[in-house]
């Protein structure tokens, strides 16, 4: 019996058992509004309470990691198996489960779950075994129900705070305070589901996949839904379908659109062995050797297909989650979105108020509760703790990340997630893509160079050979109409007149290339191109007979097989010379065959340089104004491409990464030992030397004239400097430009930077993606729509101008500030409103219900949302924000508010008191008085002090826009201005104060009359506070910038 090996075991596995169905913990929950639920937010303790400890074979939850897996069972026929599965069937049953999108089957036998590996046997085993061992093309995810999405946010943490804030004030009749606070939960509850609903919607229609496809069984072509396509399946592809799972091609070539995996919407001609990856669209498909296969459901377009030879047939090589649509799908199904630092430095600040108020509530409880009932005086006590911490600071720290990703949007940028605004805010370092980010994305032929010779138009090649290189030696495919291959193949062809025709001989299809009209041969082979060695050949034969191999590739690969060895320098010269100049060439080679041959060593050999082809690569519109303003905002700028190094260091120089007159120097092995003492350094723009032991650059012996110089590396060489401390160090400081680089060392560049620095990555989401996912913040700005499906970068640009950077940082500068400021002008706010609160308690005193109404209500809250609505600074300031809350200067600012404000409040009580303003009106019983003169001018001030501090902690330049420039925040002051007027007047003692109005605005706000001398006292103390904080808040950050 074959054994398979008992591959991707997870060891650390534990079995679990549920106590009681899922409905009853929910019942537990609503019952208890929410507290069970927030108890259980805790994945350990939740575990602890729903489920109970049991063997892996009894359990239905599985737990690796701290994480819970749901354990899935299906029912299988005797009749469908045979011994190869007998120990993953037990009771006419086979269990699995997805350990982090792994999925593992249940080994009976040895009572442990894995993923078989027997790639071997596939061969042997039937298609519902196949089943059983690697599952369906299925991707199962955890989904929730529309329920589940509501109750998990009604039940947050912080909407259960406000729930039994809201129960509290309706217990001390503060009825309307609470329906306001619960409108406002309201609507952010419905923000929150309709958020998560939508994105649940999106896994759901891509996980639950819908789609059809043709599977050829038993000689027969069927109709099979995407998702019970299994392991080794042969499948029929068709034009304008989509590749259901990762395949090879066994039979036939097919044209793909691989947009949804590269970014990059370039039709790709897969041939016999190579792969076509799940979410490709097929263009069109050529069957070589066709035969007839009977189609069960027959439909007219299908069989036209079919009758055409318009297929191909696949083999099914990877499925479900180890699909490349599978892994992409997984990507974003894990794609949490983060939690801020900010956030937790505002619950620590916060917890260590708390801590130093504690004190002071306790003796508050002490001093009233001989006067109220403890039911009462606890109520009391609890509003003192919801005055000190707001339901709505939480809220508050999203809202200006959420507003800044809106104004993004309407740029069109997609911000994927609204944390990371903070975050590209403070960003230092930006590492950019070349082709197709910082360039345009195709290249365009600028000439020809046939012997030193340059030529413009295919007329002026007079040389047959190279004029037969230039139109024969390419992979290029006709469908339709339209070419299909390299996109630098077929820009050649198309140089050279060129057309690809198929006739067929001998029951075979054939290729011939015809210029302008006239036939010249036909390829007979072909050898694609292979990325390690850099080239591609054909063998063609003419109309007379004679065979030809050409050698299409990257200068130094074509020299390596050339045979006119002492001719190379001059052909290097020539290749040196254009890319100084940021030319991206390639060399032309052949030579004549006597026979036809499959050996690729045979005709890549001995070859002659036929000439040199120049393309060019043209920066965009944008790239070296916004190179230029993120250096003169401070930010580095790095390359990191796939190019050859001088055509990248070239392009660098065009857009201004690398300064014209710095010396710029390169590594290079000085002999075949890859050791780093066998490197030697040249100059591309100087004639200085790079002293190795020094790691200084010098000219002669002076070295002071030189101290500015940038580096750039070959991706092989990067290698070999990342194993040494003090060259990794070199790199880090010096490197400019990353050239060779495949994606692999793009990532290793990013988490290189990421050491030492906040890094951005830009590229166009091709062979960018790793890296792009990798970085503090990753920018795609591929225009692929499936891309956008799929993708997990920070920032999905649909403009194809590197400009979006620039309006990123901007806005994440705007959102760092903002956020920030919010939340100093909420905890200076509430904090002072506390101390009013308990200066009141102290006289058995409180504020009534529509003043907390008007505090809460008409001033904190639209205050903390108009913050959010200014716009980010039109300029990109050098300047960085304030990153944290818990740093020296915002605490000290918060203290130096809280204390002068408080000492401004103690002594308007006072005063208060002196003058004689002690009057209360009667309260209700058990509550504590709402309608007193000291209450009013508590109330008034607090107020005054809440919209000074509003407006000192609403920042303009240079990260916003100024303040008068935003009229909602302008007309939020003239309102209150106006408001606290009419207040003022209506409370003093002067004629007008006795009015109607005047006398309504009392009743309405439980006001109780004060002396003319009272009102001139709050407006004086208000002046002196402002005052005394200006004076102290100058002094703190002359301090903080010596």
């Amino acid at each position: 019996m074959p054994a398979f090996i008992r591959g991707q075991n997870k060891s650390g596995i534990q079995g679990r058992k549920r106590r009681f169905p899922k409905e009853i913990y929910y019942g537990v929950s609503l019952m208890t509004l929410g507290l069970f639920h927030v108890l259980c937010s805790s994945a350990a303790v939740k575990l602890l309470i729903e489920t109970k400890q049991v063997s892996v074979e009894d359990a239905d939850i599985l737990i690796f990691n701290g994480k819970a897996f749901e354990v899935l069972e299906e029912e299988v026929e005797e009749d469908e198996i045979t011994y190869l599965v007998r120990d993953y069937i037990k009771n006419g049953k086979y269990r699995y489960v997805f350990i982090n999108s792994t999925r593992l089957i249940f080994n009976w036998k040895y009572c442990e779950y894995y993923t078989p590996k027997g790639a071997k046997y596939m061969d042997t085993l039937t298609r519902k075994e196949r089943e059983i061992l690697f599952g369906k093309n299925m991707l199962v995810t955890k989904s929730k129900s529309n329920f589940y999405i509501f109750f998990d946010a009604l039940f947050d943490k912080i909407n259960v705070y406000t729930i039994f804030g809201i129960l509290l004030w309706i217990y001390i009749d503060y009825y309307i305070y609470a329906f306001l606070i619960f409108l406002l939960m309201a609507y952010n509850l419905t923000n929150e589901v309709s958020t998560e609903v939508q994105k649940n919607a999106q896994s759901e229609k891509i996980s639950k996949v819908q789609k059809h496809s043709f599977i050829l069984w038993n000689g027969a072509i069927k109709v099979i839904k995407e998702a019970e396509i299994v392991l080794g399946d042969i499948l029929v592809l068709l034009p304008f379908t989509e590749v259901p799972c990762d395949c090879v091609v066994i039979s036939g070539s097919v044209a793909v659109n691989e947009g949804f995996v590269t970014g990059e919407s370039v039709p790709v001609l897969k041939k016999e062995n190579t792969e076509v990856l799940a979410g490709s669209v097929v263009f069109q498909a050529i069957m070589q050797d066709p035969e007839k296969y009977e189609h069960k459901d027959p439909t007219p377009e299908i069989e036209k297909y079919l009758e055409s030879n318009n297929y191909c047939l696949v083999r099914a090589v990877r499925i479900s989650y180890d699909s490349a649509r599978g892994k992409a799908f997984r990507n974003l199904i894990e794609d949490k979105m983060g939690v801020p630092p900010i956030y937790y430095d505002t619950i620590k600040f916060i917890g260590i108020i708390a801590c130093m108020l504690i004190p002071c509530v306790f003796s508050v409880f002490i001093y009233l509760q001989a006067h109220l009932p403890t039911k009462i005086l606890i109520c009391y006590i609890f509003d003192l703790v919801y005055a000190l911490v707001s339901p709505s600071l939480p809220t508050a720290i999203w809202v200006g990340m959420s507003m800044c990703a809106q104004r993004l949007q309407q740029k069109k940028i997609v911000c994927k997630d609204i944390s990371i605004s903070n975050v590209s805010g403070t960003i230092t370092k930006v590492c950019f893509d070349k082709t197709g980010t910082l360039t345009e994305e195709g290249l365009d032929i600028k000439c020809i160079n046939v012997d030193g010779t340059e030529v413009f138009s295919i007329e002026d090649i007079k040389d047959p050979i190279v004029l037969r290189g230039l139109s024969m030696c390419h992979s290029v495919e006709k469908i339709g109409d339209r070419l299909i291959g390299d996109p630098l193949d077929v820009k050649l062809l198309q140089f050279a007149k060129g057309c690809v025709d198929y006739t067929t001989r001998n029951q075979k299809i054939e290729k011939t290339v015809a210029v302008n009209g006239k036939v010249l041969g036909k390829i007979n082979e072909t050898f694609d191109f292979d990325s390690t060695i850099r080239r591609m050949s054909t063998v063609s034969e003419a109309n007379d007979g004679s065979l030809y191999a050409f050698a299409k590739g990257s200068a130094e690969a074509i020299l390596s097989i050339s045979e006119n060895q002492a001719g190379s320098d001059e052909d290097r010269d020539v290749v040196s010379e254009y890319t100084r100049e940021g030319y991206r060439v390639i060399s032309l080679a052949g030579k004549p065959m006597k026979e036809r041959t499959k050996d690729r060593q045979e005709v890549e050999s001995n070859l002659k340089i036929l000439c040199t082809i120049v393309f060019e690569n043209k920066l965009k519109k944008d790239s070296a104004k916004t190179i230029d303003t993120l250096k003169r905002a401070g930010l580095s700028s790095i390359m990191c491409t796939g190019d050859a190094l001088l055509t990248a260091v070239s392009v660098a120089m065009n857009c201004e990464i690398i300064e014209p007159h710095v010396p710029v120097i390169y590594p290079k092995l000085g002999s075949t030992k890859k050791t780093i003492e066998s490197v030697v350094w040249a100059c591309f723009n100087d004639d200085v030397v790079f002293d190795k032991m020094l790691m200084k650059v010098k000219k002669g012996q002076d070295y002071v004239s030189y101290i500015d110089y940038v580096i750039a590396i070959e991706g092989t060489l990067f290698d070999l400097f990342m194993e040494h401390p003090e060259y990794k160090q070199l790199i880090q400081r010096r490197c400019k430009v990353f050239s060779r680089m495949n994606p692999l060392q793009k990532s290793k560049v990013v988490g290189m930077y990421k050491e030492t620095d906040l890094v951005c990555f830009v590229g166009d989401g091709a062979n960018d993606c790793n890296a792009i996912q990798i970085a503090d913040v990753g920018i795609s700005i591929s225009n692929s729509e499936g891309s956008v499906e799929y993708c997990v970068s920070s920032y999905l640009s649909y403009t194809k101008e590197i400009s979006c950077i620039l309006d990123i940082i901007k806005e994440g500068k705007c959102a760092i500030i903002t956020t920030l400021s919010k939340i100093e002008q909420i905890l200076i706010i509430t904090i002072s409103q506390f101390n009013a609160l308990i200066i009141l308690l102290f006289k058995k005193l409180f504020m009534s219900d529509m003043q907390n109404i008007y505090t809460d209500i008409l001033i904190n809250i639209p205050l903390s949302i108009l913050m959010s609505h200014f716009k980010a600074s039109k300029k990109l300031s050098k300047k960085k924000p304030q990153k944290r809350l818990l740093a020296q200067n915002p605490i000290a600012g918060i203290v130096v508010h809280c204390f002068t404000h408080l000492i401004h409040l103690l002594m308007l009580f006072k005063y208060l008191e002196h003058l004689g303003h002690v009057n209360v009106m009667p309260s209700k019983p058990n509550k504590l008085s709402e309608e007193s003169q000291l209450a009013t001018g508590i109330f008034l001030m607090s107020n005054l002090q809440a919209l000074y501090s509003g407006l000192v902690y609403t920042p303009g330049a240079p990260f916003r826009e100024n303040k008068n420039a935003n009229k909602l925040f302008i007309a939020f002051y003239f309102f209150h201005l106006v408001l606290l007027s009419i207040l003022f007047i209506s409370v003093s003692s002067i004629p007008v104060s006795n009015n109607s109005m005047c006398v309504m605005f009392r009743k309405l706000f439980n006001l109780l009359p004060l002396s003319l001398n009272a009102t001139i006292a709050i407006l004086a103390l208000t002046v002196s506070d402002a005052f005394i904080v200006i004076l102290l808040t100058k002094v703190l950050n002359a301090l903080h910038s010596s």
